[in-house]
């Protein structure tokens, strides 16, 4: 579990979602240190805690979706990974600078993503 993360796939298939989601409004790249995060927590909850199953809640387009489930394969190939999201088209926060953005329901652009 000490290899660098940076040369992971998960972060290839990031950087490549990241880029080709860009110029969508609301839409924004994930960095690598959250991926590298995302990636390090999920392998340590599947090893340390015998997790049979990662929760993501709000999931919008899938990018960490995506990185949560390599991540999680790479440890365990039966672990399941539940991606919460109503997709509705509201994304963000109230208690944040940007609040909540209203745009198109992202449910498709969601299915899309993963089975890319």
């Amino acid at each position: 579990m000490n290899e660098p993360l940076t040369s992971w796939p998960a972060l290839d298939d990031t950087r490549s979602f990241a880029a080709s989601t860009a110029g969508a409004r609301g839409a924004r790249p994930t960095a690598d240190e959250e991926a590298e995060l995302l990636i390090h927590m999920t392998r340590r909850a599947v090893t340390t805690l015998d997790a049979s199953a990662v929760v993501e809640v709000g999931s919008y387009c899938g990018k960490s979706t995506i990185v949560l489930a390599r991540a999680a394969k790479t440890v365990a190939a039966a672990v399941r990974v539940y991606a919460i999201d109503p997709h509705q088209g509201h994304v963000g926060a109230e208690d944040t600078v940007a609040g909540v953005q209203s745009m198109r329901p992202t449910f498709e652009r969601f299915q899309h993503n993963l089975a890319a």
